[in-house]
């Protein structure tokens, strides 16, 4: 029995390779969808990149957690799912101390150089 599924199997694989190779023989007639687009121009270039600019507008992160619960979305499948707001960031950094040593410090929200600094002069 497993010598006619083999050879069943290796039939369909003969069959489709046929077809694709069918398929990728045919002439390509000029005047029909198949013809070849003519390089753009650097006018048009331009023109979609800045269309493109246009309707792609930078997306920020919300900052509060008003603002992201604005982004929930719910998932035909019933999942939910929300952006994540600034408040609950937290920011890891890595600094070096005065002996020239690596340190990393977890800070809420986006730490300022100053503030990174302080927490250096802190540790021990």
């Amino acid at each position: 029995m497993s010598h006619v599924v083999l050879k069943a199997a290796v039939a369909g694989l003969l069959l489709a390779l046929g077809a694709g190779t069918a398929q990728a023989a045919k002439p390509i007639t000029p005047g029909k969808s198949q013809s070849v687009k003519k390089p753009m121009t650097i006018e048009q270039k331009i023109a979609l990149g800045q269309a493109m600019a246009r309707s792609h507008k930078p997306r920020t992160a919300p900052k509060t957690m008003a603002q992201a619960a604005k982004t929930e979305t719910f998932l035909a499948a019933g999942g939910a799912g929300a952006e994540v707001s600034d408040d609950l960031h937290n920011y890891f950094s890595v600094v070096r101390d005065a002996k020239g040593n690596l340190r990393m410090i977890e800070t809420e929200g986006a730490p300022k150089p100053a503030q990174l600094a302080a927490e250096v002069s802190n540790e021990k």
